[in-house]
This record gives C-alpha cells, structure tokens and sequence, in this order.
C-alpha cells in the first residue's frame, strides 16, 4: 500500500531542524512523526528554508523531465481542440509514441497527465465539464 505523501510548511520543516540540532535526527523525526531522511533533507536545506516564508510550503514542485515534448503536446493537444476534436489519453499516447517511446509507460500512469494539464491551465482531457468550450478549455488560449 503507497503511503500518504505530505507537504510541509517552511516554518515546520525549521523547527524539526532545530530539535534535530540541539537532539539528534532519529528523536527529532520521532516527535514530528516524519522520516530521518527527510529531517537530513531538510538540514541540508538550511539556508533556503531560512529564506522562504515560513507560511510557504516549501520545495515542493519538481521540474519536467521532457519540457520540450510536453510543450509540443501541449500545442497539439491546442490544434486538435480549435478543429472540434475531443482528445483522450489514448490519442495522447499515439501521438507521443513515435517521439519518446520511453514515455508510454509513464503515460498509463494518469497522475502525469493531469499534472500536465493543470500546469498547462486546463482540465483533464477525460472531465465532463458543462461549461467548457473548445477554446476556453484549451492550453492557455
């Protein structure tokens, strides 16, 4: 069973560093309820987290692996929509293959989908949603 991954405010993250400095990085793990590693994380984080605001969850977004590929999906996916085409995963994948074959086992995974398309500005491709229309449900235009 996957466990809950959570996310953790920059002041939180601060105060685990504290105790793990003036304990250790097992207890003070313990009494956070989170995993050494991510206390050792966090120390290393120091200066960074200082900076941030301590309201701020911090680090959290990752960075695209193929930027260039889902940009260009992107732009297609805008195309096929302004010509009246309802586009799904399926589609999404066919147009994929012949560019990154490496990618097709990511794309079964539905959560990579969905963050594209909240990150591009509009629902996922599958969503029934009564009010949206082909260019106010495209990428970005």
């Amino acid at each position: 069973m996957r466990s809950l991954t959570r996310s953790y405010k920059a002041g939180f993250k601060l105060e685990v560093v504290k105790m793990a400095k003036e304990t250790n990085n097992a207890q003070a793990a313990r009494k956070y309820g989170v995993t050494p590693k991510m206390v050792i994380d966090w120390k290393n984080q120091g200066e960074a987290l200082k900076k941030m605001p301590k309201k701020k969850r911090a680090s959290r977004s990752g960075i695209a692996s193929w930027p260039e590929l889902e940009n260009g999906l992107a732009e297609w996916d805008r195309e096929q929509r302004q010509n009246g085409r309802i586009i799904t995963r399926t589609d999404m994948k066919d147009e994929v293959r012949p560019l990154k074959p490496t990618l097709i086992l990511r794309l079964y995974r539905n959560d990579w989908m969905v963050q594209l398309f909240h990150e591009k500005g509009r629902p996922h491709p599958e969503t029934k949603d009564e009010n949206c229309t082909a260019n106010a449900c495209g990428f970005g235009g």
